[in-house]
């Protein structure tokens, strides 16, 4: 993932990310999955890791450590976020190549800078909403 000065993006910017511009498309469950997904890729626990640059590095995580981190109370709920996210080009989900019962999930979330930002959704929004009105109004009025 690039950051904004074409480096590797950091955690903390991704977190960023999602914030700004997830919820323009996402589901809460889909922005919670996401974060927990971001949190695995990034290398060690220690004090330096929050700041670290990501490396693109796969997660090796289980659906079922999935759903219980996110508090989901169902594996289906992971499993139907992660199609929506790889849909979406946000992860790629590959088979592990130790173990092909089991999978390794890749963060992209270059496709996400696209996206408008929350904001700015729910002003279109609210804008297409207004006219609508406007013109049922007209409509109303020419009766």
């Amino acid at each position: 993932m690039k950051g904004q000065n074409g480096d590797n993006m950091t955690k903390k910017e991704a977190y960023r990310l999602v914030k700004q511009r997830g919820r323009s498309k996402l589901s809460l469950s889909g922005i919670v999955l996401l974060n927990r997904l971001i949190r695995a890729v990034y290398l060690g626990k220690d004090e330096g890791a929050k700041d670290r640059d990501i490396a693109s590095k796969p997660a090796d995580i289980s659906i079922r450590t999935l759903a219980e981190d996110c508090g989901f109370k169902a594996n289906e709920t992971v499993c139907t976020n992660l199609r929506v996210l790889e849909s979406e080009g946000l992860i790629e989900t590959n088979k592990k190549p130790d173990d092909h019962n089991r999978h390794v999930y890749t963060v992209h979330l270059e496709a996400m800078k696209e996206w408008p930002s929350f904001a700015a959704m729910l002003t279109q929004k609210s804008a297409a909403r207004r006219a609508a009105q406007r013109v049922a109004y007209a409509a109303k009025k020419g009766e």
